[in-house]
Parts: structure tokens; C-alpha cells; sequence
């Protein structure tokens, strides 16, 4: 039997930043690989929604994205 998967905060927001985009795809891979083994707190998703709703919290991770369009 496989373990249960723990991600914190920091990797979802690797995950949606996709800065630096090495360690999105890392994450992307874990959770394609592990989709039924992952765990995640109220509190992790508490931090990335306050993260993500955060007035410029976001804008300097996302700016390569930005520039690309």
C-alpha cells in the first residue's frame, strides 16, 4: 500500500505560478502520478486561497506569464 502524499502551500503555488517553471512541471508530475494518495489540509488551502486573493501577492510569480502574452 502506497502512502499518503502531503503538499504544502508552496507547491500548489508553484503549481499555478509556473515560475520556476521546472518545479510547476515537478509538482504537475507528482500530483498526475499520485492523484489518489494526496492529502491536503484546510489550512494549506486556506493559505493559497489568501494567497491567490491577495492584492499583488501574486503579480511577481506570475510576471514572466504576463510578458509572454
Amino acid at each position: 500500500m502506497k502512502d499518503k502524499i502531503f503538499l504544502d502551500t508552496n507547491l500548489w503555488i508553484y503549481l499555478y505560478a509556473k515560475n520556476p517553471l521546472e518545479k510547476s512541471q515537478q509538482v504537475a508530475e507528482i500530483i498526475k502520478n499520485n492523484y489518489s494518495f494526496l492529502l491536503v489540509s484546510t489550512q494549506v488551502l486556506g493559505e493559497l486561497f489568501h494567497f491567490l486573493t491577495r492584492k499583488k501577492s501574486h503579480l511577481k510569480l506570475m510576471q514572466p506569464r504576463l510578458y509572454q502574452i
